[in-house]
């Protein structure tokens, strides 16, 4: 199981920077969701997913149970991708309005005016 997260993990860190160095916008938002999401699976895949064993363990009982570390860390890194999605919609939007376009290299040639 941990295997197939993985990879699916890897496909999806491959089209967010595909769509991180496209020149629009819309698909560098895209790209940073998805690499989000990328880095959410990947925390998930390392906290040992497992279906023979249960959430909880009762009192006294020892099972290779799943590493409750990742599932806090997957928590902060929603958290944080989403802040980091709402900023970048914000300058996309910001973009948008004073230079009537959303394309990067357009902004990056009035930057060095």
């Amino acid at each position: 199981m941990e295997v197939m997260l993985t990879l699916v993990s890897g496909i999806l860190f491959a089209c967010g920077v595909f769509c991180l160095l496209d020149g629009h916008f819309i698909k560098v938002v895209f790209g940073s969701i998805i690499l989000s999401n990328a880095v959410n699976l990947l925390f998930f895949a390392m906290g040992r997913v497992d279906r023979d064993t249960p959430a909880f363990i009762g009192r006294g009982e020892v099972l290779q149970a799943a590493n409750p570390l990742s599932s806090a860390a997957v928590l902060t890194s929603i958290v944080i991708g989403f802040s980091l999605t709402a900023f970048i919609i914000a300058l996309m939007f910001r973009a948008h309005e004073q230079l009537s376009s959303l394309e990067v290299n357009e902004v990056v040639k009035e930057e060095s005016k």
